[in-house]
């Protein structure tokens, strides 16, 4: 998992500086073992398990298992001196002690969660649009979010396992259907920005222009007379890598004849509504 809570904070995203602030390195969050080495702890904000920081301040520890270098948290199996004690049946139930492809259609049988995931997505409507509009690179339209937002919540789509209070948007992106990028404009201060307009100049009827009697504005605009489609769709979830791929495609008129104009990673990381 990518995420941790403290005994009174919390959750937070799992980075040096989120771990030093939140915990200051003190007792019961950093604790030296039998063998003499450092160990960091804090609680999982889903089942409230203790859990493992591991690799906060570097790559030298290798699990046995994984071979993981990256820094991620894992249930500890046992109790922790001075954090709740270990229970077995919550860890189970934890949405985050096992990842979930986005491409499993498995339905999560618990209902209070789902339902308070629902609930938690109606109260952060806005937060989620936002953030989808921060993954993609582009500033899509309240209305246009929205609609998709709602298809989302009737097809129940939240109710997957493999989505917890930590990836809603991304989930969002993996079980909604394709974008529709023409006329959409580009975030200027978006990490994914020149991303997005990289693969968009690939095509021959689409470019990104800079619209000048709008502030200089970046839109995803038509240079053919042809008629076109250009979508952005989400695939390919990479447990191990934690990343999705971002596609852009453009077609005539059949689907089954588009054209991928390239591809990117995209690093998923936790996004947290209260």
């Amino acid at each position: 998992m990518n995420v941790f809570s403290t005994l009174t904070k919390g959750p937070f995203e799992i980075t040096i500086d989120n771990f030093i602030d939140a915990t200051h390195k003190e007792k019961p969050y950093f604790q030296v073992d039998s063998k003499g080495k450092g160990k960091h702890y804090a609680i999982c904000p889903e089942c409230g398990n203790p859990v493992q920081i591991i690799n906060l301040f570097g790559q030298e520890y290798e699990e046995q298992i994984t071979k993981k270098r990256n820094t991620h948290a894992r249930h500890t199996a046992k109790d922790i001196q001075g954090l709740p004690q270990y229970n077995q049946l919550k860890y189970l139930s934890c949405p985050l002690h096992k990842n979930n492809s986005f491409s499993c259609r498995k339905i999560r049988k618990d209902e209070i969660y789902n339902s308070n995931l629902l609930s938690l997505i109606k109260n952060n409507l806005y937060k989620i649009m936002r953030d989808i509009r921060e993954i993609t690179g582009i500033n899509f339209s309240k209305d246009y979010l929205k609609k998709i937002i709602t298809t989302y919540i009737n097809s129940r789509h939240y109710s997957y396992i493999h989505t917890n209070k930590f990836n809603i948007p991304y989930s969002i992106l993996f079980t909604s259907g394709s974008l529709d990028l023409f006329g959409r404009y580009i975030l200027s201060d978006n990490y994914m920005s020149k991303e997005i307009e990289r693969l968009v100049n690939n095509s021959s009827n689409f470019e990104v222009r800079i619209i000048e009697d709008q502030k200089n504005q970046k839109k995803i605009a038509k240079k053919s007379s042809k008629y076109f489609h250009l979508i952005l769709k989400f695939s390919h979830h990479n447990i191990k890598e934690n990343t999705l791929l971002l596609s852009i495609l453009e077609y005539k008129d059949n689907v089954d004849n588009a054209i991928t104009l390239g591809d990117t990673k995209i690093n998923m990381k936790p996004f947290i509504y209260n």
